[in-house]
C-alpha cells in the first residue's frame, strides 16, 4: 500500500514547486515560439521543443518528489494550476 501522507508545509511547498515549474515550461514555450521565424522546419523545431520541454517537466517532477506519489500529484496540480492562472490573465490582458 502507498503512503501518502504529508504534512501542511509539503503540501504547499510540493504545489510551489509545481508552480515553479510551471513558470520555467512556460517560459521556455514563449521562448522557442520568439525564435519560430528564424526557423526553417517549423514543424519539427515545435515538435522538438516539446519533447524537450515535457521530458525537462518529468524528470525534475520526478525528481522533486522524491519517488512519492503524493508529492508527485501535488506538484502536477500546482503546475497545472499556474498554468490555467497564468493564460487567463494573458487572454484577460489581450482582451483589454
Amino acid at each position: 500500500m502507498l503512503n501518502i501522507k504529508l504534512s501542511l508545509g509539503e503540501i504547499f511547498g510540493a504545489l510551489l514547486m509545481g508552480g515553479i515549474l510551471s513558470l520555467v515550461y512556460l517560459g521556455l514555450l514563449w521562448y522557442s515560439l520568439k525564435l519560430l521565424p528564424k526557423i526553417k522546419k517549423r514543424g519539427l523545431f515545435l515538435f522538438g521543443s516539446a519533447v524537450v520541454r515535457l521530458f525537462l517537466f518529468l524528470f525534475f517532477a520526478i525528481w522533486l518528489s522524491q519517488d512519492h506519489a503524493g508529492r508527485f500529484l501535488l506538484i502536477v496540480i500546482g503546475f497545472i494550476g499556474m498554468r490555467l492562472i497564468l493564460l487567463s490573465r494573458i487572454k484577460n490582458k489581450r482582451q483589454k
